[in-house]
């Protein structure tokens, strides 16, 4: 986000990518009449809020089937967020439209770097691209804060890609014994990643990742709608 070195803000999308995220914003704005705002919690006096908010964007997503996110009844998380917010390093951000929030993000900062710890939306808005318009805001007021590195964390969600500038790859380490068993074990092994490396970036150049991706969540949404 921000280059250490010289202290300006990192630009890396391409005219394309800042061409869409404006016509994003235009029209999400078009949508609501521009009454569109992003609400900041740091505060313990607010959290009670932005957890009742949250808890009921992720009841009406895919993510209450898998239980991720916020939930206003996990008495563990609450006082888990209030220590945080106490100590100063917590940050929750709410996109708030005609006095509804559809999407949030949550984490923490620390030495200049914020974590993200969970983000959802109302699946009613998807369209809109809420989710992505929210972290990007997040992003310029973390910037404005003084913010160096912005974490998303674990997973390949689309979002981290368009809005991320820098990617690592983590990988399992095997050893394998100098004996024959062993080593026609690493053959299959190394065979099988091979193919499935293969196979991973043959999905991702058609899409085929994110429509399976769309379809698991939509399937998750019925599912708990029938519930």
């Amino acid at each position: 986000m921000i280059d250490p070195e010289t202290g300006q803000r990192l630009q890396h999308y391409s005219a394309r990518t800042r061409h869409n995220f404006k016509r994003q914003d235009k029209v999400l704005a078009k949508h609501f009449q521009g009454d569109v705002a992003v609400k900041l919690i740091v505060s313990a006096e607010e959290l009670d809020y932005f957890i009742r908010e949250a808890s009921r964007i992720v009841e009406q997503s895919y993510q209450k089937v898998i239980g991720i996110g916020v939930r206003a009844n996990d008495e563990e998380q609450r006082t888990y967020l209030y220590k945080l917010a106490e100590e100063g390093i917590l940050r929750a951000y709410l996109l708030v439209t005609k006095g509804e929030a559809i999407a949030y993000v949550l984490g923490t900062i620390q030495s200049g770097i914020f974590g993200a710890w969970s983000t959802s939306y109302l699946s009613a808005y998807s369209k809109l691209s809420p989710g992505t318009i929210l972290l990007r805001r997040v992003m310029d007021l973390l910037v404005d804060e003084g913010a160096l590195l912005f974490d998303f964390g674990a997973g390949e969600s689309d979002y981290k890609r368009i809005l991320g500038s820098h990617q690592i790859n983590e990988a399992d380490l095997k050893l394998y014994a100098r004996r024959i068993q062993p080593t026609i074990t690493y053959a299959l092994d190394f065979s099988f990643m091979r193919l499935n490396r293969w196979l991973n970036k043959f999905l991702r150049r058609v899409n085929v990742q994110n429509i399976l991706r769309q379809q698991w969540r939509k399937k998750l949404i019925n599912k708990k709608t029938k519930q």
